[in-house]
């Protein structure tokens, strides 16, 4: 893999990000969200997670094994696409 670098010597400020990686993102999970709204805040406004009460309100596997994988692209790519700033 590799990474694009983007420097900007007027503000002295880098970009280090992973288009291939993005774009790996939206093939494998694009028509699922395709169509949900965007947030600027971190979570869904009053969305709350609880346990199921029963087995029948439960995600399936293949679903978990879907979404466990979504969210470690996601963590992999926040963790190697940064913005460098001068201290």
């Amino acid at each position: 893999m590799s990474c694009n670098i983007q420097m900007d010597l007027e503000t002295v400020t880098g970009w280090i990000g992973q288009p291939h990686m993005v774009k790996k993102i939206e093939k494998t999970f694009g028509k699922e969200v395709a169509n949900m709204q965007n947030y600027t805040t971190l979570g869904t406004p009053g969305f709350k997670l609880v346990k199921a009460s029963d087995e029948s309100e439960r995600i399936d596997d293949d679903l978990q094994s879907r979404f466990r994988a979504g969210v470690g692209q996601l963590m992999f790519l926040i963790k190697h696409s940064r913005l460098l700033c001068p201290r």
